[in-house]
């Protein structure tokens, strides 16, 4: 009869242990799948020297914290330390000028052929901060992908391309002295008129 209960306890504890086991693997999935629905990723699908903004999408609103599109040489890896060492090709975005979903980054520096273009997004909403970066995406030559070969502008990039400006018209008001007004407007190069 001993040797029934012994048999039965090893059993029991076996079981136990694996039980144990699995449900403490269950914290790390979810933080591993929480960690994958958070992020930004740059929707942007070519980037040109002639750049003027792109467009990023973030997996989730953030209550505090930033964004910023900086630039890499070819092939060198990230570095969260380096972060205000590298060229800056946005102004900071605060998590107020930032959603859930497609954003739309002004580059305030021209973006340089051949380097590596990504996304970082610091949020501290948490109360620490969760850094998250886009995949790379290569700069080409203007107008041609790795290829040679000519690619159509995004819809972000023709539009970044024009330009309108009213004649007669500034701050949003007409002025004063204005008898008429005049629209002059510039296409993205490639729009024909």
């Amino acid at each position: 009869m001993k040797t029934i209960y012994s048999s039965i306890s090893k059993r029991v504890f076996s079981l136990l242990v694996a039980l144990i086991m699995a449900i403490s693997t269950v914290p790390f999935a979810a933080a591993s799948a929480f960690a994958q629905e958070q992020g930004i990723s740059i929707t942007t699908s070519t980037i040109t020297p002639n750049t003027k903004s792109v467009e990023v999408t973030l997996a989730q609103d953030i209550t505090a914290g930033f964004a910023k599109v900086i630039q890499l040489d070819s092939g060198e890896g990230y570095d969260t330390d380096k972060f205000f060492s590298y060229t800056g090709l946005s102004d900071v975005i605060g998590y107020a000028a930032l959603n859930e979903g497609s954003n739309t980054i002004t580059l305030t520096t021209a973006p340089t052929e051949g380097k590596e273009v990504i996304a970082v997004l610091r949020d501290t909403s948490s109360g620490e901060m969760q850094e998250y970066t886009s995949v790379p995406i290569t700069v080409t030559a203007s107008g041609t992908s790795s290829g040679g070969e000519t690619t159509k502008p995004t819809q972000a990039e023709i539009l970044a391309g024009c330009e309108v400006t009213i004649d007669g018209f500034a701050d949003g008001k007409i002025t004063e002295d204005a008898t008429s007004l005049t629209a002059n407007v510039k296409l993205h190069s490639s729009v024909k008129s």
